[in-house]
């Protein structure tokens, strides 16, 4: 399907449950990413952050708030595609505007996750991975920043533009 998010937004308004949608999500976020990445990405809709480098792609999308398992939260999903190169130690920070931090309520697929870390450990070149996390906080913004070793080197890399919540639009 293209615009797989603007489906289940109207799956969700045409009643069908949360719980269904989570389902449907968590099944798709495996199949998209054994897609070319600019066709994965089609696949989810125009993303609110789109950012990119000749060794690492980093997109985001902002889900519809009626698919959170987690009252509150805010449902978003972040695909990273490793170009070139290799990631070790490898960690997805989600950082606040405001210095207020959010914290990762549930994330698919499993990962491990500490306050606003998501920890990805290996990432080999060529990898594609989507994940959908559900984030608390009163931050007016997401930043998103991956964190490791890139070849063997201590690196860090943050997207340009920030995710505004409410009813603002990113930077």
């Amino acid at each position: 399907k293209k615009q797989l998010l603007r489906w289940l937004k109207m799956r969700l308004d045409n009643g069908v449950s949360a719980k269904n949608n989570r389902k449907s999500l968590a099944k798709s976020l495996n199949v998209i990413a054994i897609l070319d990445w600019d066709d994965a990405c089609q696949t989810w809709g125009e993303p609110e952050i789109d950012y990119r480098t000749e060794n690492i792609a980093i997109a985001v999308w902002k889900l519809d708030h009626r698919i959170a398992k987690n009252e509150g939260c805010i449902p978003i999903i972040v695909g990273i595609y490793i170009i070139t190169g290799d990631w070790e130690i490898a960690a997805l920070k989600i950082d606040s505007l405001s210095g207020q931090n959010w914290k990762i309520k549930s994330v698919i697929p499993r990962f491990l996750f500490a306050g606003n870390e998501l920890f990805l450990d290996t990432m080999r070149s060529g990898n594609k991975t989507f994940i959908s996390l559900e984030l608390e906080g009163e931050s007016s913004a997401i930043e998103i920043e991956l964190n490791g070793r890139y070849n063997g080197t201590p690196a860090a890399i943050r997207a340009t533009k920030r995710l505004l919540v409410g009813n603002n639009e990113e930077e």
